[in-house]
């Protein structure tokens, strides 16, 4: 039969692991909320992007169909005056011949008139010649033909006239103009339509814009839903954890080294109302906290009688005798579990205390045992990689044939081996605000454009970010790196801290080519928020895991000008 303590560390050992395991639940949603709401806000920004073209458009072809509508107006009055026109010349061609040839009769009239006057002339002259008579016709013959002559004028003026109305060619200008009508009646209809076009896929952009600002905002409420889950779930375990467990708790710090906190026991026993009955007093347990460290996987099989022998042998290294700290964190150096295999890099582990007590307290309680606590959260002794910061002579460069836009400069601390796989990632998120009203964005980096963090940034497509290069002429680790490095190498890095190494500089050329973080190609007059994820690539390091990538924030905007770029 199990005794009371042994019940009650396996009840201990349940309750914290079952709140373990559903904050490991929990941070798997929540990851894949953050994932969701990201490419959610991909899509919103991405009908916003149409919307805004699709209204571009629209506006050009509303543009173009009151211009043809204004054609349209001009070519029908053109087309009236046209025909108009050719129903008057066609009269007055008519009415001009006729004329013409009244006006040829008359005159053919005035010239018979005046041979017969003047053959009564030229009589009168024969045989009058000096009487009043032969004057009177001599006045007559001489207006007659004064007549005459303008009749032959006239006659020829009517001739011309209907010989240029005749020539005014209105049937054909009638119909150039109905062809040109028709022409247009087709263009109308072509700009009518693309402007049906272009305003159905207006509405449509709308509706689908509307729909993914609802579905953006879904998301955003299930992250927040996780967020408070995973919150209270922590704060369970921190209390469940303080109240039955001590508190033990493993701090990582930065370079990978352990940090320990726990509260202890009570530094002297309860008062009971009963201790008049106790024969003396009750002693002091004094405990003694010595610290071991376990893989996970081998976490479930571990029980206090294992780690009472291995206390027993306790290989040096394997117990690390520590005091409470009563929640300051205590450096901890820890290089050995407590199997005496040499602690691993990269990979879990969770802690134990082993509490020995004194001999005249273990005598009074009548148990001579010691106690051994309940696991503490898994953590992974890792380093963190160096962070980009901004260069102090970042240059701007002009286009070039090859296309290069500009050059964006950094530094970062390396290490003083050089580390195999070491990448700087630039992705560059458009900081356009004009459609990011409201965005939620991602408590670690609350300033971005878009909800961003580490875990978004190490899932960007390869062809959607750019790797920096080290600068000829950077001082590299005074070893070079190998392809394959062994655990010794890894731990030779570890124990060497990042700020013992040389500041090396890095570029990132941004050429026409470039994408952004969504694989859309840069646009001239937009700002872009450049992001320098450092990691190690596990393809080129097996030992990746052994350190923690990070997420720099510290460039400043990018935005390309027409034939240059400028860093604001």
């Amino acid at each position: 039969m199990n005794t009371y303590n042994e019940n009650l560390q396996e009840t201990v050992n349940k309750t914290l692991a079952d709140l373990l395991a559903q904050q490991n639940l929990l941070k798997s949603s929540q990851i894949a909320n953050d994932y969701s709401l990201y490419y959610a806000q991909e899509a919103q920004i991405s009908t916003d992007d149409a919307l805004h073209d699709l209204n571009r458009v629209r506006d050009l072809n509303t543009q173009v169909n009151d211009l043809s509508e204004l054609n349209e107006n001009a070519v029908n009055t053109l087309l009236l005056s046209a025909t108009m026109s050719n129903t008057d010349i066609s009269t007055s061609t008519t009415n001009m011949a006729t004329a013409a040839a009244n006006v040829n009769i008359a005159a053919i009239a005035i010239n018979a008139l005046s041979s017969g006057i003047g053959s009564a002339f030229n009589s009168a002259y024969a045989s009058m010649l000096g009487t009043d008579l032969y004057k009177h016709v001599q006045q007559a013959n001489s207006l007659i033909n004064e007549v005459a002559n303008d009749a032959e004028e006239v006659s020829r003026w009517a001739m011309e006239t209907s010989s240029k109305t005749s020539e005014v060619v209105t049937q054909a200008v009638l119909q150039q103009t109905a062809d040109v009508k028709a022409r247009i009646d087709g263009l109308l209809k072509i700009t009518q339509a693309a402007l049906d076009t272009s305003s159905a896929q207006v509405t449509a952009a709308k509706a689908a814009a509307a729909t993914t600002v609802q579905q953006e905002r879904q998301v955003e409420g299930e992250v927040q839903d996780i967020n408070t889950q995973l919150d209270a779930n922590r704060l369970a375990y921190d209390r469940t954890n303080r109240q039955l467990n001590l508190g033990l708790h493993i701090h990582v710090h930065h370079d990978s080294s352990l940090y320990v906190s726990f509260d202890g026991l009570p530094p002297s026993a309860p008062v009971f109302r009963a201790e008049k009955v106790i024969e003396g007093s009750i002693p002091a347990a004094a405990p003694v906290y010595f610290l071991t460290l376990l893989p996970q996987d081998q976490m479930a099989t571990f029980s206090v009688e294992q780690a009472q022998q291995l206390f027993i042998t306790k290989p040096e290294g394997t117990f690390q005798e520590v005091k409470a700290t009563r929640g300051k964190p205590l450096k901890v150096a820890l290089e050995v579990d407590v199997n005496n295999v040499r602690v691993k890099h990269g990979a879990p582990y969770v802690a134990y205390l082993y509490m020995e007590f004194s001999k005249q307290y273990r005598h009074f309680i009548g148990d001579f045992s010691d106690v051994l606590s309940s696991p503490s959260a898994p953590f992974t002794p890792a380093m963190h990689l160096p962070l980009a910061t901004a260069s102090t002579h970042e240059t701007v460069a002009p286009l070039n044939d090859e296309g290069l836009l500009t050059t964006l400069h950094f530094t970062a601390t390396g290490f003083k081996r050089e580390l195999a796989g070491l990448e700087f990632r630039c992705i560059l998120i458009e900081d356009d605000p004009k459609h990011r009203i409201g965005f939620m964005r991602s408590p670690d980096f609350p300033k971005a454009p878009i909800y961003f963090n580490v875990e978004i940034a190490q899932q960007v497509a390869p062809a959607n970010y750019t790797t920096a290069e080290r600068v000829a002429g950077s001082k590299p680790g005074k070893k070079k790196a190998s392809d394959v490095i062994s655990e010794d190498e890894v731990l030779e890095d570890i124990g060497e801290s990042i700020a013992e190494g040389t500041v090396q500089h890095y570029t990132v050329e941004i050429d026409t080519t470039t994408t952004d973080n969504f694989g859309n190609l840069l646009r001239q007059g937009v700002s872009y928020r450049p992001y320098i994820l450092t990691l190690v690539n596990s393809g080129n390091n097996e030992h990746s895991d052994a350190y923690i990538s990070v997420l720099s924030d510290k460039l400043d905007s990018l935005k390309l000008e027409s034939r240059t770029s400028s860093l604001r």
